[in-house]
């Protein structure tokens, strides 16, 4: 059987249990798919034909179990949920510049600012499921920013504070 195919035969089984109002999921499904393919391809474990055709039947097997709201969680991407993630990465990159000595220039800190300004206004949107996640990730954040603008302060996110703690103990075992 090629990918297409499967694909086909997953869709199908996935219109029987996706309420005719509910239609627009049906190519969602078809897209959550093929990014799960895609992920296959590119994980770090091979994985054959019948590896990822036995995984994406488990899923729509538990996608039966499901309601259709739990299942709307599982393949619609939550884009506020995404972009406070994007965010929170880039704050903590140049955390890390700054831990490492790097300068970062003014007009960066303050794009960075105002960008931090219009991801708070995203928590408004991120679905319930992600919403702690979104919280821990945008207070890191904030706190990667002020460390970025502020370098000597005592207050930091845990990651920048991980950070700091392991290379203090990497230069105690180098001096031993």
């Amino acid at each position: 059987m090629n990918i297409e195919k499967l694909i086909s035969e997953l869709v199908i089984e996935f219109e029987k249990i996706v309420p005719e109002e509910e239609n627009d999921l049906i190519q969602i499904y078809r897209e959550y798919i093929k990014e799960l393919i895609n992920s296959a391809k590119y994980s770090s474990i091979p994985q054959d034909y019948k590896d990822v055709e036995e995984m994406l039947r488990y899923e729509l097997k538990r996608f039966k179990k499901m309601n259709i709201d739990e299942i709307k969680n599982e393949i619609i991407i939550d884009e506020s949920f995404e972009r406070i993630q994007s965010f929170s990465r880039k704050a903590f990159v140049n955390a890390l510049k700054v831990l490492d000595g790097e300068k970062v220039e003014s007009n960066t800190i303050a794009e960075i600012k105002q960008e931090l300004e219009s991801i708070e206004k995203e928590m408004e949107k991120v679905r319930e499921d992600n919403m702690k996640e979104a919280k821990k990730m945008l207070s890191e954040a904030i706190l990667d920013v002020q460390y970025v603008e502020k370098p000597f302060t005592k207050l930091t996110s845990l990651r920048i504070g991980h950070e700091i703690e392991e290379r203090r103990r990497m230069n105690e075992n180098e001096r031993d």
